[in-house]
């Protein structure tokens, strides 16, 4: 048997943790809003540079190529060397 004076955050014994499910759904909600936002971030000047000129958008899509491949030289990957 469990305390009456234990807080009411804490599970008795034999009933379902609220607290720890509510956190889990809560962890997964935040982890799609700023995984959709960083995407959203991250395809914003491909998405200006589409509704512009061509050459814009080629510059920018270059700009992208160089940005990925310097974050794999960066990193150490030994993997994109051999590419």
């Amino acid at each position: 048997m469990t305390p009456h004076h234990l807080p009411f955050f804490l599970a008795k014994s034999g009933e379902t943790d609220v607290l720890m499910v509510v956190m889990g759904i809560f962890l997964i909600v935040v982890l799609l809003v700023v995984g959709n936002l960083y995407w959203r971030l991250h395809s914003l000047p491909e998405r200006l540079a589409h509704k512009s000129q061509k050459l814009q958008f080629e510059v920018v899509g270059v700009l992208a190529c160089c940005r990925c491949s310097h974050t794999f030289i960066c990193s150490g990957s030994q993997d994109c060397c051999s590419l």
